[in-house]
C-alpha cells in the first residue's frame, strides 16, 4: 500500500466534510449536526417563531433523499 493511499484510508469523513444547507421550511443556512453510521447527515434549524415554532431536524440520506 502506498503512503498516499494509506493516508486516504486513515482519514474518515466527518460532518465538517458536508456543506451547509438551507432549512426546507425557513431557508436559513444550517450547518450539519452529525454524520450517522448509515451515511446520512443530520441538520437542525433552531425555532424562529415565524416559519416553525420548534426546532426542525431533517436528514439527507447517502443517496441524497430528504427525510423528515
Amino acid at each position: 500500500m502506498s503512503k498516499q493511499s494509506a493516508e486516504a484510508s486513515a482519514k474518515q469523513e466527518t460532518k465538517d466534510d458536508y456543506p451547509s444547507l438551507e432549512c426546507p421550511i425557513c431557508g436559513r443556512d444550517t450547518k450539519p449536526q452529525s454524520l450517522n453510521k448509515d451515511g446520512s447527515v443530520t441538520y437542525s434549524c433552531p425555532a424562529d417563531y415565524i416559519n416553525h415554532g420548534d426546532r426542525y431536524t431533517w436528514r439527507i440520506t447517502a443517496n441524497g433523499e430528504l427525510v423528515d
